[in-house]
């Protein structure tokens, strides 16, 4: 076992043995020594000597602890080699065993390493490695490749340095070039600042995945919002591992979507608005025009004033119901009612505009259907597919056909007019979707939008049965009970 033991300690290449539970050295050779400027660190840890690679060391340990051997090839170390406060960096090839014991766990590791820093050059760039810079310089991703353990840059393509505006030279850390101290700083998308630990490149190098993290690096010159991805690669027989950055520049998009989203955002107070002011206006406009219809009832100039009133009022109403759902959302209020008493007290409500439209409405099927909805969202529904159906309907019939499925209900309205294409019928459910022009017919694509919405928030379902001049049947299933 001496013998063993002064082999190791003399040979030509750096012997280091670890013991198993605690990774202390045990045995560090002469040539090790020599490394580290002369120190002897048995007895140590070598995480504790050189916390720079603390987390890259507890990795290698990991694997070997699991009984496997970890291999590096060419592996660059920027470290206070010598404890006298000067960095360098130096490339390793080293190779990792473990022992194992009587009970196959590992009782001790040893590595052998040996220093190739002359053979790959003072500038740490072999013939592989200048392709490989070449290549990335091509691409025009922005790439960033770092030390394993450190995160210390090793090299940055021409399109990372295009995208930083500053040098990143290699050795130096991403804290350091891209630091406060420069006006640099990195956010999430929420503003809260990422500390230099958990930025993509420090992530990596602890051997994470880092897949799509959205960071703001702020910069003196604006705001970039950068989506980014990081793993270690490991290394061949002729090149080292690498943890491997790239950015995606998403700031024109997010941008674009800011500018949609305060658009959209002022869209909807104007309509709000409208609707509000239009509101007290039309009430007037319908009380007249009723009673003149009232006085003369033949009156064609009086009717089309008040299908208009009527048209205008259903807008009104569609817009404040779209903007209570967009603020607020769909909230039942279940309450035990029928089904068909609710429906006929819509279709007796809607009873002009139907006479308006002349499309008679009848009701037709289960006479009872008791259960528990919210009246006021049925009757929304209900209005929407009634005043779609006289509006399409072409001055033909319209059917409310009640149904009772035992344990859901189902409520279907029909018209003989213009009907469909099958190409369009999932796309009227979709806010704003319109599947006739808006010269022909008016309307802001909201009615089907707020009546699906309206349904899924009941537990329900609504579907169109169509096909184009044969009409629509637009069906609602409800569950017999919707409660809270």
């Amino acid at each position: 076992m001496d013998e063993l033991r002064e082999l190791l300690l003399n040979a030509p290449v750096i012997v280091v043995v670890y013991e198993g539970k605690d990774a202390r050295i045990e045995l560090f050779s002469h040539l090790a020594r020599a490394a580290v400027g002369g120190r002897d660190l048995t007895g140590r840890r070598l995480d504790d000597e050189f916390p720079e690679i603390a987390d890259y060391f507890r990795h290698i340990m990991e694997t070997v602890k699991a009984g496997r051997p970890f291999v590096g090839v060419n592996e660059p170390f920027t470290l206070d080699w010598t404890g006298q406060g000067k960095p360098e960096t130096r490339y390793l090839s080293f190779y990792y065993q473990p022992v194992l014991g009587d009970h196959g766990t590992v009782k001790r590791s040893i590595l052998f390493a040996v220093d190739v820093t002359t053979l790959v050059g003072p500038s740490g760039v072999t013939a592989d490695l200048a392709w490989l810079y070449a290549t990335l310089d091509c691409v025009p991703i922005p790439i960033v490749l770092a030390e394993p353990g450190t995160a210390r840059i090793a090299y940055a393509n021409t399109a990372a340095r295009d995208l930083s505006r500053v040098e990143l030279p290699a050795g130096a850390t991403f804290a350091q070039v891209v630091g406060t101290d420069v006006g640099f700083r990195c956010t999430d998308p929420s503003g809260a600042t990422i500390d230099e630990h958990d930025l993509p490149a420090a992530r990596a190098a602890r051997g994470e995945v880092v897949d799509g993290m959205e960071i703001r690096f702020h910069t003196p010159r604006g705001v970039l919002s950068l989506v980014c991805f990081a793993e270690t690669v490991p290394g061949t027989p002729t090149l080292p591992s690498f943890v491997v950055l790239s950015f995606f520049d998403v700031t024109v998009l997010r941008r674009a979507e800011r500018e949609i989203e305060e658009a959209r955002a002022g869209r909807e107070v104007f309509m709000t608005l409208v609707a509000h002011e239009l509101r007290t206006p039309l009430t007037a406009l319908k009380l007249h025009t009723g009673a003149l219809l009232r006085k003369s009832p033949g009156s064609d100039g009086v009717a089309a004033i008040a299908r208009s009133a009527a048209r205008m009022e259903d807008l009104v109403e569609t817009m404040l119901q779209d903007q209570e759902i967009q603020a607020f959302g769909v909230e039942p209020r279940p309450e035990e009612l029928d089904l068909c008493e609710v429906a006929e007290g819509v279709i007796q409500d809607l009873r002009a505009e139907a006479e308006l439209a002349r499309c008679p409405v009848s009701r037709v099927g289960a006479r009872e259907l008791r259960g528990s909805w919210d009246r006021e969202l049925v009757e929304r529904v209900l209005r929407h597919l009634l005043r779609n159906a006289f509006r399409f309907g072409g001055g033909g019939p319209v059917c409310v056909a009640c149904t009772d499925l035992v344990e859901r209900v189902a409520i279907a309205v029909s018209d003989h007019g213009i009907g469909i294409h099958p190409r369009d019928q999932e796309r009227i459910f979709d806010r704003y979707g319109r599947a006739v022009s808006c010269r022909n017919f008016g309307g802001l694509g909201l009615g089907l939008w707020i009546a699906r919405t309206t349904v899924q928030a009941m537990g329900g379902s609504i579907a169109v049965q169509s096909s184009p001049g044969k009409g629509a049947v637009f069906t609602i299933e409800l569950p017999r009970s919707h409660l809270k």
